[in-house]
């Protein structure tokens, strides 16, 4: 299921019974990976990084979880820190009406070890979030 359709139907569900919108989407477990870093108050779940495969577009979508209404993705790429050099395309980000974020154009020319970076915003807070990624050949 896609994020955007898990959304979705987390706000439908949530809205019946009173229950936190999209919380379900921000637990290990939910089909995506969650991310945390000690010095903010928000999450992160990221959806699409279970197979990559190199050479072949992909999208992943993130969602920031627990964060002020204000937070977004500012910036996401990836790198090889074995070889020192990251990806040839630049990622788009686009954010939906849900509140998740959409980033399409990912491209990983190699396969190996790839981190994953997504930085976010909040007011004048930055955070990025990192995760790496086993890309086989």
């Amino acid at each position: 299921m896609s994020l955007s359709k898990l959304v979705a139907a987390v706000f439908f569900a949530g809205a019946l019974v009173g229950a936190p919108l999209v919380a379900s989407a921000c637990t290990p477990g939910s089909g995506g990976v969650v991310l945390e870093k000690p010095d903010v108050d928000w999450t992160l779940a990221a959806y699409g990084l279970d197979s990559i495969a190199p050479g072949a577009q992909f999208a992943v979508e993130i969602l920031l979880c627990d964060a002020p209404e204000e937070t977004e993705v500012v910036e996401v790429g990836a790198t090889m820190p074995t070889h020192g050099h990251g990806m040839n395309y630049k990622p788009e980000i686009t954010r939906t009406n849900h509140g998740a974020f959409v980033t399409t154009g990912w491209l990983m020319h190699m396969s190996g070890e790839w981190e994953i970076a997504v930085k976010t915003r909040s007011g004048t807070e930055y955070a990025t979030f990192v995760h790496t990624v086993t890309v086989a050949p």
